[in-house]
């Protein structure tokens, strides 16, 4: 391990190298899209699947310009430990480096030891190969090996695309055939690159998909590295499932169920009664919408799908359950209001919208235009909220999303959600779901026991009432008692 001075040298000699490999003349190929400025797995994932939505979009099949797409996954065994040194270095050579920059590489490459504990003692271990882990300058260095293969020399409708050491390959044709002969030839000068370099190709964990928008469900099998791959209906590219329609179906329902994984760890955490604040509830239910809407730029669109948006939605609701404690029978429109929670399906159009900005005026946004984007995705919510069937108590109470979520006060707990919902210790509600045998209220017995009748009509409870009518009165803008929420 270096110490501090050493990584700021680190550092140094990073900037200056970038700065090299990112000119036009020298720099790297724009299809590694890991470890560098503005690129990220958004950007990789969207070069692939924006050339397979391209290549099945026209008017028809026969003399028409739709066409197949082949998308190929390759596996690299033991990656980054397997770079050879001396193949670095003449990349960096190749990329017209400067003699200075070239000097401090060799030496930061020369003379590693690794020392570690055994039974028997501390030993150590001459290290030759391999880009060092955990360093400032293994990235940069990766990037710098790994860019021939991206430069290969392939025909027409054939595209490598890298994120540091993940090779995904697509190829686009008319027939079945020549997708087949493009997808081995591929694969052929990509292993042979690899064995020239000293890294080898995991044949046997190759995967492919073809992407099709014809009817009948078509398959081919391709022979690599003399292994005999079939075309499967989904495959994982960081993270994201791309399937042969490219619907996202299949994606979105693992996603769901690994956000449901979380909701689950998490709500172990967060009882009724006691446990985390709002608050901090709020902030673990992220850990479980992080996991939901991963990748949102890609997929986005697919969640105006009913079928799809129920899903998130279910998964969604009962992290909002647990966020606001409320009862399991709350609807996800009312428990997404009272916990703040956006839908997913406008949350990732959010996100995708953010995304595509970003992308077309080349930086990052900046809070006030993120701001933009979410209040496009509130009133989005409150056109919802305003139609919905519904949570319509809820409604009454908190019938401004905008004013609820940005308020700067107040958190909700179990008896304040029972309030806010309806759902809760009242005879009505118990009544219909079974656990009483009348609606009748047990104290004054004049009409139902409902939320209503407990909060501003029974007289059991009218000191209460009027002791929070006289502090509304007596705050700094009187309004009535279902406007204070």
């Amino acid at each position: 391990m270096l110490d501090t001075l050493g990584k700021i040298f680190e550092r140094i000699i990073y900037v200056r190298l970038e700065n090299h490999l990112e000119q036009e003349h020298t720099g790297l190929s724009k299809n590694q899209y890991g470890f560098r400025k503005h690129m990220s797995t958004i950007d990789a994932i969207k070069k692939v699947t924006n050339v397979a939505s391209s290549a099945i979009a026209g008017k028809r099949w026969m003399y028409g310009t739709k066409e197949y797409c082949a998308v190929v996954t390759f596996d690299v065994k033991n990656a980054f430990n397997s770079a050879y040194w001396p193949h670095i270095m003449s990349a960096l050579e190749h990329k017209r480096t400067p003699c200075y920059l070239l000097r401090v590489v060799s030496k930061y490459l020369s003379n590693r030891l690794l020392f570690y504990d055994t039974d028997e003692g501390p030993k150590e271990y001459r290290v030759t190969g391999g880009v060092p882990q955990g360093s400032v300058l293994g990235p940069l260095l990766w990037n710098v090996l790994y860019d021939g293969v991206l430069r290969l020399p392939l025909p027409m409708g054939v595209q490598i695309i890298g994120y540091a050491d993940d090779i995904a390959v697509t190829v686009v044709g008319k027939e079945l055939s020549q997708i087949q002969r493009l997808c081995e030839d591929a694969a052929l000068k990509i292993k042979n690159w690899l064995t020239a370099n000293k890294l080898q190709l995991a044949g046997q964990k190759t995967e492919a998909v073809l992407i099709t928008s014809r009817k009948k469900v078509e398959n081919i099998t391709l022979n690599i590295d003399g292994y005999n791959i079939p075309t499967k209906q989904s495959l994982k590219y960081l993270g994201v499932v791309i399937d042969t329609r490219l619907s996202y179906k299949t994606h979105i329902e693992k996603a769901c169920e690994k956000a449901a994984r979380v909701t689950a760890a998490i709500s172990r955490m967060m009882a009724n009664i006691g446990g985390p604040s709002q608050n901090k509830r709020a902030l673990l239910a992220k850990a479980s919408q992080s996991v939901l809407l991963y990748a949102a730029p890609i997929w986005g669109p697919a969640m105006q799908i009913n079928t799809y948006d129920k899903k998130a939605r279910s998964v969604t609701r009962l992290t909002a359950i647990r966020v606001i404690r409320a009862f399991r029978t709350v609807s996800h429109e009312a428990s997404g209001v009272i916990a703040g929670m956006i839908p997913p399906d406008i949350m990732a159009m959010e996100i995708k919208r953010a995304s595509d900005k970003s992308r077309d005026i080349g930086r990052r946004l900046t809070t006030e235009e993120r701001n933009e984007e979410r209040l496009k995705s509130i009133n989005e919510w409150q056109s919802r909220w305003d139609m919905t069937e519904k949570g319509r108590w809820t409604y009454k109470l908190i019938g401004n999303v905008k004013t609820w979520v940005e308020r700067k006060h107040g958190e909700t707990d179990f008896y304040l959600t029972q309030f806010l919902t309806g759902h809760g210790c009242f005879r009505e509600y118990l009544f219909k779901y079974g656990h009483d045998d009348g609606t009748d209220c047990s104290f004054c017995g004049e009409g139902r026991e409902s939320v209503q009748h407990i909060f501003f009509t029974c007289p059991k409870y009218e000191v209460e009432r009027a002791d929070s009518y006289k502090r509304a009165r007596n705050s700094r803008k009187y309004c009535a008692p279902h406007d204070t929420m």
